[in-house]
């Protein structure tokens, strides 16, 4: 932006200096609004606008400055199988976001019970362990249930419900247990059918939206005729096997529904929900934990699922970032894993009720009950009630029939002991009267004859009692020795597990078939299962923006429901819209380097923002802070910052991004206009002094550009002194050489206070061919080029970098250890310049601050032009 200095007389005589633009810009005002106006007509046309019209659905107020978080949960995939999915090129536009550093990929800690009812009770409520296993006994009504059906679902959402804010409140769920507050659930359990997905259109509207997404119609009957083809070869596949005829047809109708028909409805759905503008989307993936079910999570087909679901994520993500209603961010995890197992009739030759049954085989009943419990247990009734997450009266009449067979199996089972083992965690729930002792036997027994990994019971005050083999051990005592002591969660695991066997809706026994050495025993016909304590079933991931950070309180290198919720909360409430910006492994590292070595490591950073303005013309000031937060600086010097300015939004700048960082600042105003001002800040996380700011000489007789300022700062610790100086040059050639001139003076670089290490950076507005870079190289050294094997890369324009303007120098005896200029989504669009970011090593020993005085303050700025 180009500005020309007026003089003019105020009626009470005084001189004032105003800033106009200048007539040398007003080509390029006309390029944005064409720019702009281009936009505007896309908009207009948009597919995804369109079908938010056609279907009558409600629209939220523009906020393009609203944050925005959109969570895709992708069930059941162990960050294991993500990494090995990664790798062979399953999920293309995942390892896109994730290699381009706009997200970070971390562990993720599922607690126990590694289930999803589990899981998303605790980040949808902060409720941990709400349910002690996928199915279990309820103590009220003595009932065995399973988390998929819709009354079950409901009532635990229900009892959640009371005991925190739920997260998703006025945004929406997909193919959910729980509808987590969501004004508008779709396929969930505890709402089952798609309630407002359609809005109030009529069959007419309906057509012309199938017209109008024609591409998309013909892709997902194309993928439903593959997935039904793969799904018959699959089939035959399992027969050769010598699985079960009927369990292998089942799962072609409930695959093909719940791998294509839901996902695809839940991708449709999630970009129309950003498009619309809701503050909060969540949606699930449920592709893999079906395929992972039936044929092992590093199947093929497991993985071949994967791509698919890439292919649904990469279209929300790219309506998400089309959206001019808010500003998303894209959150990725899965709610547990899977582990590899073996079912426990394969390995016994009967099934774990069988073995229960005959240990308390002591009347006619029980052996009836013994030769009816011959069916073998499967995963089956789960797949088909997923399938019925769809809605309608069939998918009711199917709920209903689940349950009433559910039902009809507990009448012949109230009276003897009850085995509800939905995968490699179970209860078992023994007939009234049966005392502590007679548990203990049969806990003994199980785990030495039967062959059960492992068998656990509360002890009467606190802890846990288990049975492994002929041994017996004490959690939390022998933890290592039961859960394994390279276990990654271990610091959380026993106390997770002791709620479990505590649940009031637990067993009187808690069977596991978590084995030390990986191997897995599901009770249940499947080849991946969890629930249990298992590494790869409680070992999950998230795929987080890069910017948002652990809190510092949390001393564990892993997220767990509980902490992810807190960091959700904090991303989209604006009362709390701080961006976590603590203390990372970096900083960490830098504290640690310093007692060993006396060396201090500090990370600077320079920024021209583009008074916040976006390269799609989106006024975002959390897109900067995002920015910034994302490379984790110590030191950052911005440009182009506005305070009071009407364009926009009379917003103090500086002040606004130090508070959402929670930095120290200081901002000089190189352009004041009444109330209105346009210069350059420093932010910081260190102590810093003002030495001085001040303007930048300009040619005389000639039209006089856009003032231009500069920065001095001391930062002083303890350890170390450093100047940093911060600066904006001209578009003028010649007035840039004059401007270097002052810069390398007496004023500035020279001056006799300017002692100790010194940076100097900022926006130059010239490359390394030109003058002005010749003269400042001669005496500092581009940290560009400091790194060895490295090539400099240019940072502007930030879409498509075409020159190097933004350079960072430094005195000979600073070290740079590395450079970075972001080549991330956010990088892209937050402004027109791509920020640099320089990590440097101070020998603290060479650069001891002396004897500044600790409680001077601030030097006065300079605002008069030299």
């Amino acid at each position: 932006m180009g500005w020309i200095r007026t003089e003019k007389k105020p009626p009470d005589g005084r001189e004032a200096t105003e800033f106009k633009r200048s007539r040398h810009f007003l080509p390029l005002a006309a390029l944005r609004r064409t720019i702009a106006l281009f936009r505007l007509l896309r908009r207009w046309i948009s597919r995804r606008e369109w079908t938010v019209r056609l279907l009558g659905l409600e629209v939220f107020p523009a906020k393009p400055d609203a944050a925005g978080v959109i969570l895709l949960q992708i069930d059941g995939l162990p960050r294991k199988q993500l990494e090995r999915a990664l790798a062979r090129g399953k999920m293309p536009f995942v390892r896109k976001l994730w290699k381009a550093g706009d997200h970070r990929l971390e562990s993720f800690y599922s607690g126990v019970p590694s289930t999803t009812p589990a899981v998303q009770a605790e980040l949808f409520f902060g409720v941990r362990t709400a349910v002690p296993a996928f199915a279990f006994r309820d103590s009220e009504t003595g009932q065995t249930i399973e988390m998929i059906q819709f009354s079950a679902a409901a009532k635990i959402e229900q009892a959640c419900q009371t005991d925190g804010r739920g997260l998703l409140e006025g945004g929406s769920a997909y193919c959910n247990i729980y509808a987590g507050g969501a004004s508008e659930p779709h396929f969930c359990a505890s709402a089952m059918g798609a309630r407002e997905l359609l809005g109030h259109a009529g069959p007419g509207r309906v057509i012309l939206v199938a017209l109008w997404n024609s591409m998309a119609v013909i892709r997902s009957l194309g993928l439903l005729a593959a997935e039904f083809v793969v799904a018959i070869s699959d089939f035959f596949r399992g027969i050769l096997d010598g699985r079960s005829v009927r369990a292998e047809f089942k799962l072609i109708p409930s695959r093909v529904i719940v791998a294509v028909l839901i996902r695809e409805l839940i991708a449709i759905g999630v970009e129309a929900d950003a498009t619309r503008g809701l503050p909060i989307i969540h949606a699930n993936f449920l592709g893999y934990d079906e395929q992972s079910h039936g044929r092992g999570p590093h199947s093929g087909m497991a993985h071949w699922s994967l791509r698919q679901i890439d292919g649904a994520i990469a279209r929300i993500v790219r309506a998400a970032r089309a959206s001019h209603r808010r500003d998303y961010q894209i959150w990725l995890y899965s709610d547990h894993g899977q582990q590899a197992s073996t079912p426990y009739q394969d390995a016994q030759g009967r099934t774990l009720e069988q073995v229960v049954h005959e240990f308390f085989e002591h009347d006619a009943r029980n052996n009836q009950s013994a030769a009816a419990g011959q069916q073998e247990p499967s995963m089956q009734g789960v797949r088909s009630q997923r399938a019925g997450w769809l809605g309608g009266s069939w998918a009711k009449r199917l709920a209903e029939l689940e349950e009433t067979l559910s039902a009809t199996d507990r009448e012949t089972a109230i009276e003897r002991p009850t085995v509800v083992a939905k995968g490699p965690l179970g209860h078992i729930y023994l007939p009234p009267g049966c005392d502590a002792d007679s548990k203990r036997r049969l806990a003994a027994r199980l785990a030495s004859e039967a062959h059960v990994p492992w068998v656990f019971m509360p002890r009467e005050s606190a802890g846990v009692q288990a049975w492994h083999r002929e041994s017996t051990y004490q959690l939390p005592e022998d933890a290592e020795a039961v859960f394994g002591k390279s276990h990654p969660f271990l610091p959380e695991l026993p106390e997770d597990f002791e709620r479990v066997c505590r649940h009031r809706d637990a067993g009187d026994l808690i069977v596991s078939g978590w084995h030390t050495d990986g191997s897995t025993v599901t009770f249940v016909c499947e080849f991946g299962s969890h629930g249990g304590p298992g590494l790869d079933e409680t070992g999950g991931f998230v795929m987080i923006p890069s910017e948002v950070r652990m809190p510092a309180s949390v001393p564990f290198a892993y997220w767990r429901p509980s902490r992810l919720r807190q960091a959700v909360l904090r991303a989209i409430d604006p009362e709390q819209a701080r961006i976590e910006f603590v203390e990372s492994v970096q900083h960490d590292h830098r504290i640690a380097s310093l007692s060993a070595s006396q060396t201090v490591s500090l990370r600077v950073m320079t920024y021209n923002v583009h008074s916040c303005f976006g390269t799609d013309g989106r006024l975002s000031l959390a897109r900067i802070a995002r920015m910034i937060a994302s490379c984790n600086p110590d030191l950052v010097a911005l440009q182009e910052v506005d305070v009071g300015r009407m364009a926009t939004g009379q917003v103090d700048q500086a002040a606004r991004l130090a508070r959402e960082l929670e930095m120290d600042y200081t901002f000089h105003p190189s352009v004041v206009s009444g109330s209105e001002c346009y210069g350059n800040a420093i932010l910081s996380r260190v102590p810093i002094r003002v030495r001085r700011a001040g303007l930048l000489p300009v040619l005389a007789g000639a039209p006089q550009w856009e003032p231009r300022g500069v920065v001095w700062v001391t930062v002083e610790t303890e350890e170390f002194r450093l100047q940093l100086f911060a600066t904006h040059l001209g578009l003028n050639r010649r007035e840039r050489q004059l401007q270097v001139a002052s810069l390398l003076g007496p004023d500035w670089l020279s001056h006799p206070e300017c002692d100790g290490p010194v940076v100097l950076c900022g926006d130059f507005n010239a490359h390394s061919t030109a003058l002005i870079y010749r003269q400042l190289t001669a005496r500092f050294r581009d940290a560009q080029t400091a790194v060895a094997n490295q090539r400099p890369r240019n940072t502007w324009f930030s879409h498509y970098p075409l020159l190097r303007l933004d350079h960072l120098f430094v005195s000979p005896e600073l070290v740079v250890r590395s450079v970075q200029v972001p080549d991330t989504y956010l990088a892209r669009v937050a402004s027109d310049h791509r920020p640099v970011i320089v990590d440097l090593e101070i020998n603290a020993d060479a650069f001891q601050c002396g004897t500044s005085d600790p409680q001077a303050g601030p030097a006065d700025i300079e605002n008069k032009p030299e």
